[in-house]
């Protein structure tokens, strides 16, 4: 298969020699969790992303370490929120709604097999912006959820369709809806290609969908990656002029200035609902007994000259 695996070798003449630890490195695509943990299990590699943290033991078993940081966050994309597509999402209390119906201890239990923290914010813990309290400002209460729909004049729920794809476990898209199946909301699924799941989304195909994104190194390109209007995973462009004001301050704010704009964004954001957190994701991977690995925070991977062998 074309692109299935990439091969680099060492550069004779790179400025530090002592950071090459390896005269060949081979990288190797898994287009499934399954794949990749048969590729663990049979040795076939070093190291490891691990996509789905429920086989972690699995991994462990087979003599592999597991290495993990809260890298990302996981959840709900609540991206129409002009209701271009689905006319609910344009309703604040529909959103909130959403999250009201989230059980996300349960979702942590299940989807990440516990490996992560429940949060309601996208901000990491490490930016100035984050706040202990919207961690748990949505209460896990379905009448609630329900209250809020009926307020927003959709009592009777309504449909949506969202898109899904083999690189997690079709179970697992079963049980985030019946969490909407609580308060109404009747999903139907789309089966993608894993290719075609990213440029489905971004080319504004699901007003809605499961997601893992990012949390970046500082607030600004945080914002700009996945809340200014011109960003790429603010799907639709919904612009917000609170939003852009206080996006601007964190940008040209002195330092007092863009903590404090960065806290209201941050609160504006989860009180209107922008997104639905599950919870932070454990970003982990595996390790041969051979192989050490040292993690650096805001990075996804390791950087190269941080795998060596032990």
């Amino acid at each position: 298969m074309v692109g299935s695996s990439y091969v680099f070798d060492k550069n004779e003449d790179y400025w530090n020699p002592d950071g090459q630890h390896y005269d060949k490195l081979v990288i190797n695509v898994y287009t499934d969790a399954t794949s990749q943990l048969s590729a663990i299990q049979g040795g076939q590699v070093n190291v490891s992303v691990v996509s789905d943290n429920t086989v972690i033991p699995q991994i462990e078993g087979a003599g592999f370490t597991a290495v993990g940081q809260e890298l990302d966050w996981t959840g709900f994309l609540l991206a129409d929120r002009e209701g271009k597509l689905t006319p609910a999402l344009k309703e604040v209390k529909v959103r909130q709604a959403i999250n009201h119906a989230l059980d996300r201890e349960a979702l942590l239990e299940t989807l990440g097999a516990g490996y992560g923290t429940v949060t309601g914010q996208v901000f990491p813990t490490y930016s100035p912006s984050y706040d202990a309290e919207l961690d748990t400002y949505y209460d896990y209460d379905v009448e609630k959820a329900k209250d809020l729909m009926a307020e927003a004049g959709y009592a009777d729920g309504f449909d949506l369709v969202m898109p899904r794809a083999s690189t997690v476990p079709a179970a697992q898209f079963t049980l985030m809806a019946d969490q909407l199946a609580q308060i109404g909301i009747r999903v139907a699924f789309d089966e993608l290609q894993v290719s075609d799941f990213i440029s489905s989304i971004l080319g504004q195909k699901y007003s809605m969908t499961w997601f893992r994104l990012q949390q970046d190194p500082t607030d600004f390109q945080l914002a700009k990656f996945q809340i200014a209007a011109d960003s790429t995973w603010n799907v639709f462009h919904v612009a917000d002029p609170t939003v852009e004001d206080l996006i601007t301050q964190i940008q040209t704010g002195d330092e007092t200035t863009a903590e404090t704009a960065g806290q209201e964004l941050n609160r504006h954001i989860v009180e209107n609902a922008w997104f639905a957190p599950f919870y932070r994701s454990q970003n982990t991977k595996a390790a041969d007994a051979a192989t050490q690995i040292e993690m650096q925070t805001g990075n996804t991977w390791p950087y190269l000259w941080n795998i060596q062998p032990k």
